[in-house]
This record gives structure tokens, sequence and C-alpha cells, in this order.
């Protein structure tokens, strides 16, 4: 590291009366300081000048030069640097996008120097240079040339460019950083920002110079520390700049993927799976179904509602904290819609399950007994959920039932190939792919929804309540707008590729959907384990009326009420099992203070003095706090956005960015 200058004024006497000692120590001093400087030991690797022309395109499109002034002291930086750039970003939604990149031109020195493109996780890395050359120690400056596409936002009001111009991620220091940035052919910048500094600062240590041409020139006025940058914005009218089609995620390269007729490809992608299915996807035969007053013993609501799902979902997770809390682990409390927090009890003699522990040590280990359903605590509870499937995949999957994820992966891979085939061989190649990928992923979401809309109306059936029905046609409101899509879709896809084309794509993508879901079996020791869920559930949906027909069933009580409340969630019958109860917890009550008060559950604070309604408490459980729970496992999405938002902008946002280094 480069020791900080050494001042005159160390040396200068106030009296001016310097003894010939004096001088010679001076003199002595600067000597030392020179060599320091000069040593390589001393010698520090900095990118001396980092210059950024950005020039804005009609079509969108952003070309950039960046010309990197380089002090090589061979440690670092050997045979060459390399430039990282961010191939994935985030619009102002919160969607995941792509960003292209073409490089048309590297040199060093103003002579071309040879370079290789690689994908380096989100990144795309520009390495430049030759293994078998060695630089020597000198400064050498690099030119880095090239397009990159879906950069510009397109506002309601304004188009823009936020771009990260160096990048965060540079291992070296930036003595001086430049950005001249060119609005599109017949613009000019209505507003314009820089920021310096680390991600997220708003600071602005730059000086800003408007030129003839309509471009703004910014130049930053310090140093730039490793993971500091510079980052400019600027907005011009809409109207400019075109903006992209619906689908500009281009699909390049597509190589050839064999001759073999895609009817008999098909064939042998149907003859495939429905042999595994014979093999390995065949369910057991089922036995009597006989209710039962008590679930499998061991068994926790998370558990059965994994076992009888074949799999980890949202629900569960749900299932697990309400178990923990109904057994007085912790406390549910609403602090308003939508907002909660898990307030652990300390109580002893808790006896919770695997899985159940897995989820209270990620949730509180190392952390207050307070739990903030927010945000701000994802990861705890990604973690949790994450730690709640390990569990139970541990104790369930390998004796209960099987997945075939290999034989799944499989056939989706043949699909695939079919997929892409359809698509090479079609007129219009591009435009095929991306609507049948599109439809895969539409179609696998529409058929979900047929599923739980399904279930609501088998509901609506069995009971024919207005509520019911009510609520089945508003949860049938995704599956008209999924239907829609799939079907303008699908038009979408017959023009620009052909009927005959559409049937067999239709044909493969249902194919490896379905059997996606046939492929899950229980072994015959699972079955039997199913058979006494199912008993179960039985139990926990049948009308008082038929309750009459069992053999001296459980005392309806307010304990039993919320005992099985986490396993009737898990099964999906927690609507039915509460309004079992609704006539007996509004007639029951509970010791409070020395005197008695209606029934409430003791481990759900919600504030107010409303009485208490079990079917409406059980509604609130399933959608409401479980709702809650998912969006707080999100992390808070970073928005590449807009700088001139209410938000503002922020050094390291926008597009670009990425950072470097030597090899």
């Amino acid at each position: 590291m480069i020791p900080p200058p050494v001042s005159r004024s160390r040396f200068l006497l106030a009296d001016r009366r310097h003894s010939l000692r004096t001088w010679v120590q001076a003199v002595a001093y600067l000597l030392a300081a020179f060599l320091a400087l000069s040593s390589p030991a001393f010698a520090e690797e900095v990118i001396q000048s980092f210059k950024a022309d950005i020039a804005i395109q009609l079509d969108g499109t952003v070309r950039v030069k960046e010309t990197i002034e380089v002090k090589v002291e061979q440690k670092q930086i050997r045979r060459g640097i390399f430039r990282d750039l961010p191939v994935q970003f985030r619009d102002d939604r919160g969607d995941t996008l792509d960003a292209s990149y073409s490089v048309s031109n590297v040199t060093r020195n103003g002579v071309p120097e040879p370079y290789v493109t690689e994908r380096k996780g989100d990144f795309l890395r520009i390495r430049i240079g030759r293994s078998d050359v060695i630089l020597d120690r000198s400064v050498q400056t690099y030119e880095i040339t090239y397009e990159t596409g879906r950069q510009v936002g397109f506002y309601k009001t304004y188009d823009e460019l936020y771009w990260n111009v160096t990048g965060n991620g540079w291992a070296f220091p930036i003595l001086r950083a430049e950005a001249r940035v060119v609005p599109p052919e017949g613009a000019r910048f209505d507003r314009f920002r820089s920021y310096t500094g680390l991600i997220g600062s708003t600071e602005s240590d730059t000086n800003r110079r408007d030129n003839l041409d309509s471009s703004i020139t910014v130049s930053t006025t310090r140093r730039l520390l490793p993971g500091e940058g510079l980052t400019v914005a600027g907005i011009w009218p809409k109207g400019i700049v075109t903006p992209p089609p619906a689908y500009t995620q281009i699909i390049d390269d597509i190589a050839a993927l064999g001759s073999l007729p895609v009817l008999l490809g098909y064939g042998a992608l149907l003859g495939f799976f429905t042999l595994q299915w014979v093999r390995k996807g065949r369910d057991p035969q089922p036995g009597p179904l006989v209710p039962r007053y008590y679930p499998p013993a061991g068994l926790g609501a998370a558990s059965l509602r994994y076992v009888r799902t074949m799999g980890m979902d949202d629900k569960a997770l749900t299932a697990a904290i309400l178990s923990m809390a109904v057994k007085r682990y912790l406390i549910i409390n609403e602090q308003a819609p939508n907002e909660y927090f898990l307030e652990r009890t300390f109580r002893k003699n808790v006896t919770l399950t695997k899985g159940e522990r897995a989820v209270a040590d990620a949730l509180y280990k190392d952390g207050p007994a307070r739990f903030d359903v927010s945000r701000i605590n994802h990861t705890r509870l990604r973690q949790a959920k994450k730690d709640l499937e390990k569990t139970l995949k541990s104790d369930y999957e390998v004796a209960y039932f099987t997945l075939n994820t290999s034989t799944v992966l499989t056939g989706a891979a043949i699909g695939l190939v079919l997929l892409l085939w359809l698509a090479i061989s079609s007129a219009q190649t591009v435009p095929t792919v991306m609507l049948s990928v599109w439809l895969s992923l539409w179609g696998f979401g529409t058929y979900e929804a047929v599923v739980r809309s399904r279930t609501q109306w088998l509901m609506a059936a069995r009971r024919m309540t207005f509520k019911d029905i009510f609520s089945a046609l508003t949860g049938s409101v995704p599956l008209i707008m999924m239907t829609g899509g799939l079907i303008v879709g699908a038009i979408a896809f017959i023009a620009v590729a052909s009927a005959g084309v559409a049937i067999i794509a239709a044909l493969i993508v249902g194919t490896c959907v379905a059997f996606y879901h046939w492929m899950k079996a229980p072994t015959r020791v699972g079955r039997r384990l199913l058979d006494e869920i199912d008993g179960f559930r039985q139990y926990l949906k049948v009308a008082e009326q038929d309750r009459m027909n069992f053999h001296n069933p459980p005392e309806m009580t307010p304990e039993l009420f919320e005992a099985y409340l986490p396993h009737a969630l898990a099964l999906d019958v927690e609507q039915d099992w509460s309004e079992l109860f609704e006539e007996q917890l509004a007639q029951a009550t509970q010791v409070e203070s020395g005197g008695s008060a209606p029934y409430r559950p003791l481990w759900y604070y919600a504030g107010g003095t409303r009485p208490f309604a079990a079917g409406r408490f059980s509604n609130l459980l399933a959608t409401q706090f479980s709702s809650s729970l998912v969006r707080a496992s999100n992390p808070p999405q970073h928005s590449s956005g807009s700088a001139f938002s209410s938000s503002g902008g922020f050094s390291g946002g926008g597009g670009g960015g990425g950072g470097g280094g030597g090899w």
C-alpha cells in the first residue's frame, strides 16, 4: 500500500533556526519515503483511469466502450484482466430478466488482444490476455467494446437509462472514473444524476459537464476504493426509443438435435413413461376406509401433510407453526391484518415433533423470544421451511413413498429435445421456441389452478351453501385467466408454427405434466399409513349427523378442537372441523383473572372484543396467516427500478455493474 505523502511542515521549525543535523534528518526521511514508494514491495495495482462511452440506440440497445488503464505489478495482474458483466437483473416489477451482451472488440494498448467469454454464475466474464504471456510491470490500457440489450427502463411518463458504470466488484482501487453518456438520437436528457460509493450510497462525488452534442460527461472527484463504483442515470421523453416486443429473451444457437421423426419421438416418450409407471409408479391398492379418532402414532400435523401430498409445500410450515402454538410452545400474536409475530412462551414439558423442533431452532436459535413474521426475517423463515423439509424427507420419503425424480427428469429431457426439434423444423424457429417454453410453464400453472378450483367446487357441491358457492366462483377467477392466457398462447403458436405442430407440442407437454404427478407412488408400508391418514381425515370432515354412527367418538370439547385443528389444516378440512364446533365454542367459557370469559384460544391473540367464531378463525389461519408466512419467507426484491422514482437512486443500482480483477 502507498504510504501517505510526507508533509514539509514536519521539517520546518517555527523559529526557522535549523541546524545542519535537522536538514540531514529531513533529507534522509525524504529519501527513505522515495525508496519505499519506488520499491516493488510497496507498489500497488490500481486502475488509474476508467472511462466509459455509453450511447443509447433508438432500438433500446446500449453501446458501451470502456477504456481501462491499469497499473500492472505482477501481483493479481500477470497475464491480463477480466471484466465481469451481470447477465441477470430485476426490473421495476421485481421480475428477473436476462441481459444479452455482444462483445465486438477488445484491445490492449491499441492492438487487438485475445479474449474469451464464459458464464460465471450470474455474470458474463470477459477474460483478456494469453496464458503463455506474462505482462511487464507497466501501465496497460485495455479497450472493451460491447452492446447490451434490455437495459432501458420504460416508464409511464419517461424512459430511462440507470447504469452502473464501473461496477462495484473490482479488486483494485479506481483513481479516476469518467462516463460520457449519449442520449438517443433526437433527444436530450431532461434530468441526469450520478452516484458514487458502496452499493446503496447516495453520495455524488462527481463533476458534470454538458457537451454540445447533448451528451453529458461526469467524472469522479476522489479515488474509488474496492467495492465502490460510479453510477449514472438519465431520463428523456417517451416515444423516442422503441420499446421491446413482448418476447425479447432470444434463444440463440439452437443446434439440430437429430432427424428422428417427431411422432416416433413422442411414441418413445410415451412408451418410456408408461413402462416406468408400470414398473415404479403404480400405487398399491388402498384398504377399506375406516374412520379413526386419532392421527397415526408419531405423526404431527406437518408430517401428515408431507406424507399425504408426497411432498413439501408452504401449508406444511403453517401446520407445524400452528401445532407449536396449540402445544403452547409459542403464541401467535396478530398485531394488525397480515401482521404477526410469534412469541415463545418458554413453557416446560412441551413435546415437539422432530420437524417442529427443527422449525423452532431455525426461528429462535441465537435470537429473541419474539419473532416478527416479516421480510426482515425471510432468511430464518426460509431456513425453517428448508429444515422442516429436510427432517420430513429423512423420516418419511424413502420408507413411505417415492417421487421417481430421475425418471421424471429423464422424460422431461426427452420432451424438451422433441420441442426443440419441432421449433427448429418450423419456419419461424425463435418465436416457436419462445412460445413452446412459455406455453409449457403456463400449461403447468393452468393445471395447478384446475386442481385447486376442483377442490373448491367439490366442497360447494357437497354443502350447497351460498358462501361455498361464492368462494368457488371467486376461486375460479385465476383459472379463467390462466385458461384465457393458454388459449391466446395456443392461437399465437398455431400462427407461427402450424396446427399439427401445436397438437404434437401440447401432447408432449401434457404427457410430461401428467406423468410428473402419476409417477409419485407410496410404498406398501406408505399405502397402509395413507389408509390411516384417510381414516383420520374422514373423522375430521364428516357432518355432525354422520358422527352419530361412530362408536364411542371423543367428546366434542374446546381442547379437542384445538388439538386437532393443525391436523385439519394440514389435511385441507379445517373448515369442516371448525364448523362442527361452532355451537359448542360459542357457549364455552374459560377461567380468566378469577372470573369467566367467552372462549378464545389462549395461544392466539388478536385483541378486540369480537366474539370468537370457529369457522371464521380457521379460515383466517388457512388464508391470512398462511399467506403472511409465505410473503415473509420471500426476500425483499432488490429492483433496478428507476433512479427518479419516489425511493430515488443510489450507487450500484440500475443495469451494468459487475466488476473485475486480474489473472
